[in-house]
């Protein structure tokens, strides 16, 4: 099923619940950010020139993700095959500015046309954004899909979004996103300090859920039908099926298989006490899991259902 073809009012319903959420947000974090990412930086010409030398990308994917989805882990393989780019957060308006003052780039316009060389692997370039980061380094869906006409684009979302929230909860208590290479100390300590707080799992869940919304009304509005993913699915197969649908969906061939394993370091922070808070929280919060599951129900159902997706559909007016 197309994005757009899904009743307007299940794929995008009006949430009024996460209104009322207070506390620190993703969105609220960026704002707080300078409104330019490029200011105060020197633009150095020759470096831009020997950016813009190299080979520009024969193919390339964007992943739309909500946080705690598994996105970098999904992008830890990609890079692992060698031939999927080196996927990662560069217009995150955290890293904008020490990247773009490193290349002595000080517009997105040269940003993008050179980040997209510099981490192209393969003829491959590949990298993941949330709706905020697009919305905060571009301006907005226009000027971003202006550099990207091309692209092939996935939206990763977490199927259990309380589960997503307590994780999102417990990296925020903690500092500790996932581990790398057997962070096993750290993570028994996270594991320990790790506290119950309905609130603030309700905070997290709103904006997840904010972000999600938005996600599909750029989705439904430009149009665009991705491939959808979710944690779930993603992390139940082995990761060399995972790499080989990307690049199926990018239009490659198989990049991994028997005699090219895919072995990732990183470590989930879940344990058996993120499960009992997310339990916990769905009781003490029944009548907003009842609206979450409806209001989420045609996106989980779309999972199964996105018939030539990757690309845009239709007219697309937006050149540069």
């Amino acid at each position: 099923m197309w994005v757009q073809d899904l009743p307007a009012a299940r794929t995008c319903p009006p949430v009024k619940w996460w209104h009322r959420v207070r506390g620190p947000s993703f969105a609220g974090f960026y704002r707080a950010m300078p409104p330019n990412p490029f200011a105060n930086i020197a633009a150095d010409p020759e470096k831009l020139r020997q950016a813009l030398a190299l080979p520009a990308p024969e193919k390339t994917f964007v992943i739309h993700f909500t946080p705690r989805s598994g996105s970098s882990w999904l992008t830890d393989i990609c890079e692992q095959t060698g031939r999927l780019g080196r996927p990662g957060e560069m217009f995150s308006p955290r890293f904008v500015p020490d990247i773009a003052r490193h290349m002595g780039i000080d517009n997105i316009d040269d940003y993008a046309r050179a980040i997209a060389r510099d981490r192209t692997v393969g003829g491959v370039f590949g990298f993941e954004i949330t709706f905020f980061q697009l919305r905060r380094t571009f301006g907005g869906p226009k000027p971003f899909l202006a550099h990207f006409q091309d692209a092939t684009h996935f939206w990763l979302i977490r199927e259990d979004i309380v589960a997503q929230a307590v994780s999102l909860s417990k990296k925020a208590q903690s500092r500790i996103g996932h581990a790398v290479h057997g962070d096993a100390d750290a993570l028994a300590r996270a594991d320990d300090e790790f506290a119950y707080d309905a609130q603030d799992i309700e905070k997290w869940v709103g904006h997840i859920r904010k972000m999600e919304v938005q996600a599909e009304k750029f989705f439904a509005n430009y149009p665009l039908t991705p491939v959808r993913m979710s944690y779930e699915r993603m992390t139940a197969r082995p990761p060399e099926a995972v790499v080989n649908e990307i690049a199926k969906a990018i239009g490659i061939g198989p990049v991994a298989g028997k005699s090219t394993p895919i072995r990732t370091g990183h470590a989930k922070i879940g344990t058996d006490k993120n499960a009992d808070f997310a339990a916990r929280f769905r009781k003490d919060r029944a009548g907003l899991i009842a609206d979450l599951e409806a209001e989420r129900a045609a996106m989980l159902a779309a999972l199964d259902e996105t018939p030539d997706a990757g690309r845009r559909r239709g007219w697309w007016p937006f050149s540069r």
